[in-house]
């Protein structure tokens, strides 16, 4: 049986890569709720992740949901 997927909410005072939200590398789905609250928010997540690990990022913002979020890697 696969490991169970985990869910992660963002922290408010995540608005700046020195206050990023640090995630740790988990070898299961992670998937991080984060909310944009006024125009020009930001929220800055932080990863630590092992050489030859892989990560895979997809922002579901756009499509389905049509929020003008840019993401940015």
């Amino acid at each position: 049986q696969p490991p169970q997927a985990r869910e992660i909410v963002e922290t408010d005072a995540n608005d700046a890569p020195r206050s990023a939200q640090s995630i740790d590398a988990s070898p299961t789905a992670t998937t991080i709720n984060a909310r944009l609250e006024r125009n020009g928010d930001v929220d800055v997540f932080a990863l630590r992740a092992s050489a030859g690990q892989t990560l895979v990022a997809d922002v579901d913002a756009q499509s389905p949901l049509g929020s003008p979020v840019d993401m940015v890697v």
